[in-house]
């Protein structure tokens, strides 16, 4: 009897002190896990504000080069129709290149940045509209007394309100986001 009274308290020390490691294991795996999925869903969300910053971006500037574009476009047509009238009565109004240029550059312009939208119906509204901007200055430069100014006009008021509505879906995404 006495060598189980001695072996007992060495028993339950070891027991003991399984226990608690076994505890100690399963808590920190646990916790491990925990932090895992913390780390997952920061670096989700991060990704998504970055995808929305990179967004953002580029549809406020795809708005400002369409308007650029639509406003290149107008003064080609206005510097061409005086260069063309002053043709028909001798007065001296060279041709007009600079806008021309002018054209060709925010046409460049608007075709870089419009594959950077990633809102399917935006960027589609965007092509739209720049493929129309650039049909047009095609009718005004080819001397057109009719171009398709109304028609790149809707398109351009499509545009803008596709890409308004794309920042509003992102605007209220982040404020449901902070609630």
């Amino acid at each position: 009897m006495t060598e189980f009274s001695t072996i007992w308290p060495v028993i339950t020390l070891f027991l003991g002190a399984a226990g608690t490691l076994g505890r100690d294991i399963v808590t920190q795996a646990s916790r491990d896990r925990r932090e895992e999925a913390v780390r997952q869903r920061e670096f989700a969300k991060e990704a998504v504000e970055r995808r929305e910053e990179f967004e953002l971006e580029h549809l406020v500037e795809i708005n400002s080069l369409l308007r650029a574009q639509s406003d290149a476009v107008l003064e080609l047509a206005v510097a061409l129709r005086a260069h063309r009238y002053a043709q028909t009565t001798g007065d001296d109004v060279p041709y007009p290149h600079e806008a021309l240029n002018r054209v060709q550059a925010a046409d460049a312009a608007v075709w870089a940045k419009a594959g950077l939208i990633l809102a399917e119906p935006a960027r589609a509204w965007v092509q739209a509209a720049h493929e129309s901007a650039r049909a047009t200055a095609a009718t005004v430069q080819a001397g057109d007394r009719e171009p398709e100014l109304r028609v790149m006009g809707e398109k351009l008021n499509g545009a803008y309100a596709a890409v308004s509505a794309r920042v509003r879906e992102i605007y209220v995404g982040r404020e449901a986001a902070l609630r």
